[in-house]
């Protein structure tokens, strides 16, 4: 949930799809990173882009609740629900 509204995103180690919300928060929360480490009281980031890893941890780190997590490990679909 982000700001009580529902968001999903899906990353399949290729291809990431999310929602409008959740995207506009991750490129914020990216370019208040950038904003930090420009002023030297921040990590610095790879300036030649974001691994999916990486952008997939702001998409995490945006959201008020996370209730469901889906990933697969080994084939198999495993299911987080909290």
């Amino acid at each position: 949930m982000l700001d009580t509204e529902r968001v999903h995103a899906e990353w399949d180690g290729s291809w990431l799809v999310a929602s409008d919300p959740l995207l506009r928060s991750a490129e914020l929360a990216i370019a208040v990173d950038e904003a930090f480490s420009e002023a030297g009281v921040g990590n610095p980031i790879a300036r030649d882009g974001w691994a999916p890893e990486q952008f997939m941890l702001a998409l995490v780190t945006s959201c008020d609740a996370i209730h469901l997590a889906e990933y697969r490990l080994q084939g198999h679909r495993r299911v987080i629900t909290l």
